[in-house]
């Protein structure tokens, strides 16, 4: 069995971290909304209201931070 990428030592950093960080924007979507109702007894409007923030910050600065780390050198950012 030819293993391939999962050889390199980087690539496997970069796939851990990767799972890592998506896990954890996972994570934060589901236990966020359940903390605001079980310790600040929030209703469906601020239940709503926070996620949308939520998803709001990750287009407000992924979107620009996405366009501006593109036109940097790869290896850099890598």
């Amino acid at each position: 069995m030819r293993l391939g990428l999962l050889r390199d030592r980087d690539f496997g950093r970069l796939s851990a971290a990767t799972a890592l960080g998506q896990l954890g924007d996972r994570v934060i979507f589901l236990a966020l909304p359940l903390v605001a109702i079980a310790a600040l007894r929030a209703d469906e409007f601020h239940v709503g209201l926070l996620t949308a923030m939520t998803s709001a910050g990750s287009l407000l600065v992924g979107l620009p931070a996405g366009a501006w780390v593109d036109r940097m050198r790869k290896r850099s950012v890598m």
